[in-house]
């Protein structure tokens, strides 16, 4: 199976031709109006669209309806392997910087969802983003650090 909605929605481009999502895409389904960005962590479910990337998640916002946002603070894992033993406890650095400049682009885009999860488990860089959010947006945002699944 593909990963989550983590390629263009043209289904002929999906390395995956088989994944779920494409064939949701081809029989009509719409397309998740939730974005999960991280860059390690699957989301929650198959509703979410899964940026892995600030870019990412710009272009997606800039092209989809979004109604909800759950965001990670700290990223650069983005190329290693979400499925790989202990994944969801690594922790890296980007140079394409970190949740507070996707929040940052969101705010001067206007492309804020009305409601905002935080599940960074950095909670400087969590809080710091929620004032961002709440002081200059009228979203509704909660930092709620990101639960492990049970294996």
């Amino acid at each position: 199976m593909g990963e989550l909605f983590h390629h263009s929605r043209r289904p002929a481009d999906c390395p995956g031709k088989d994944c779920d999502p494409c064939f949701m895409l081809v029989a009509g389904a719409l397309v998740p109006d939730k974005l999960w960005h991280d860059d390690i962590r699957r989301p929650p479910s198959h509703d979410w669209y899964w940026a892995r990337t600030n870019r990412e998640a710009v272009a997606w916002l800039l092209a989809n309806e979004c109604t909800e946002a759950s965001l990670d603070h700290d990223l650069g894992l983005h190329e290693e392997d979400p499925d790989a033993p202990a994944a969801e406890l690594g922790r890296g650095s980007s140079l394409e910087g970190s949740g507070v400049d996707l929040v940052k682009v969101m705010i001067h885009l206007r492309i804020t969802p009305p409601k905002v999860t935080i599940h960074s488990w950095n909670p400087d860089g969590a809080n710091y983003m929620a004032g961002l959010l709440t002081s200059l947006t009228g979203a509704d945002v909660v930092v709620r650090p990101y639960e492990l699944r049970a294996a």
